[in-house]
């Protein structure tokens, strides 16, 4: 799942959304991408909440988590065995903090007020 700053991410249509997208998953800024120096401050609240109840680690390809850390989103890999809790958690808290959420393959984009790019 991805969640990203509305401001900084055009939200006019899912197809500019989606090539947005691309680009950005490409990883290419010149940057950490395992810190959050650069990354916009509307972002940092849900990164720390959702560290704290499922930390970053790594113990086999399934149970992974991982946290991708971009200047205007940040990508979340769960472990397997808390996906279900985690993408619930990180959706609720991305609407408490005015964030848009899409999840890789999902073919929608939620926005902070709840509407839906499709």
């Amino acid at each position: 799942m991805t969640v990203f700053d509305p401001q900084s991410v055009p939200t006019g249509s899912i197809s500019e959304f989606l090539h947005w997208y691309d680009l950005t998953t490409e990883w290419a800024e010149d940057r950490d991408y395992d810190s959050t120096a650069g990354t916009a401050e509307v972002l940092l609240p849900w990164y720390e909440a959702m560290r704290a109840q499922f930390p970053p680690h790594t113990d086999g390809a399934e149970e992974t988590t991982r946290y991708i850390i971009g200047s205007s989103c940040i990508y979340a890999r769960f472990a397997e065995s808390s996906a279900d809790a985690a993408l619930s958690a990180a959706a609720e808290r991305a609407r408490a903090h005015g964030l848009g959420v899409y999840v890789s393959g999902s073919g929608e984009v939620v926005l902070a007020d709840g509407s839906v790019l499709t």
